[in-house]
């Protein structure tokens, strides 16, 4: 007999269009705790992390990303089954929300979602991603294709926006360490 998941305390789904093509995570007090070590190890790994936040490095500027947050009680389980089978990279950290609030940062045009989490504390945050790489090249290849066939640019928006939703992420984040509730 398995043990059962643990229990999932809410989930968010969302587009965030990323900047310099990077989308960040972090409390509500904003990424200025953030280290740039955390940005260098995101362009060679795909994402990157100190304990104040987390940057992913996405494959494109101009497509917009998909986040499945979950948030949960304690660690989930490894599983590559269902939704969560075929990802390409995974990546874990631990990250203190000094506010009870997850910030999903598209850098220069806001933020995409505010989360309330449980409690503040340190928090283990697993990222899994699917299909960087290949956002990364069919949008450059829209973007070859365009300068070659000479598109207009609202037409080359929609070829890009064809792509929206295809880079996804899944994040799964649980408390590491006995928080105080939030009042």
């Amino acid at each position: 007999m398995t043990d059962p998941l643990p229990a999932l305390v809410s989930r968010h789904r969302l587009l965030a269009m990323p900047d310099y093509q990077m989308v960040s995570v972090h409390d509500g007090g904003g990424p200025d705790r953030g280290t740039h070590g955390a940005i260098s190890r995101s362009t060679t790994d795909g994402a990157g992390g100190d304990e104040h936040w987390i940057v992913i490095a996405c494959g494109n500027s101009t497509v917009g990303v998909g986040f499945d947050i979950r948030i949960r009680s304690t660690e989930p389980p490894f599983e590559e089954r269902g939704e969560d089978a075929g990802f390409d990279r995974e990546h874990r950290f631990t990250v203190r929300f000094f506010e009870a609030e997850l910030v999903v940062d598209q850098g220069t045009m806001g933020s995409a979602a505010q989360i309330p989490l449980p409690c503040q504390g340190s928090y283990g945050v697993r990222v899994r991603s699917w299909n960087q790489d290949t956002v990364m090249r069919e949008g450059e290849a829209i973007d070859m294709q365009a300068s070659e066939e000479d598109w207009d640019l609202d037409f080359q928006r929609e070829m890009h926006e064809r792509l929206d939703g295809k880079e996804h992420y899944a994040l799964d984040l649980w408390p590491v360490v006995t928080n105080a509730p939030v009042e």
